[in-house]
């Protein structure tokens, strides 16, 4: 476990408390996957730069983002999402095949 790691695991412990749920609740809130965020409170891997906006958003307040170190003048309200690289068009095209279905016996 990295400082890192650890630092960041805390100041998600600390943010849940804030926010008064349970881990359930604070994947609810974020939308990410239980395992993932239970990893991130373990401090045995790192949110990527998308999940720590959201978690970043979540901050009720000034105090509660300071544990992230950041800066109280960063807004996050207008903040665009990173959108994935766009996949090339194939334009290929495959044929389909259609079985026909099997006669019931009478």
């Amino acid at each position: 476990m990295k400082v890192a790691e650890t630092q960041i695991a805390q100041a998600l412990f600390t943010l849940q408390e804030a926010l008064g749920e349970r881990p359930e609740g604070m994947v609810v809130r974020l939308g990410c996957s239980f395992g993932a965020y239970m990893q991130w409170l373990r401090g045995e891997r790192m949110p990527s730069a998308d999940w720590f906006i959201k978690i970043l958003r979540l901050c009720p307040d000034e105090e509660t983002r300071r544990n992230f170190w950041v800066d109280n003048d960063v807004s996050l309200n207008n903040t665009p999402a990173v959108e994935p690289p766009k996949k090339k068009e194939s334009f290929r095209v495959r044929p389909q095949l259609k079985f026909p279905k099997p006669r019931r016996k009478s």
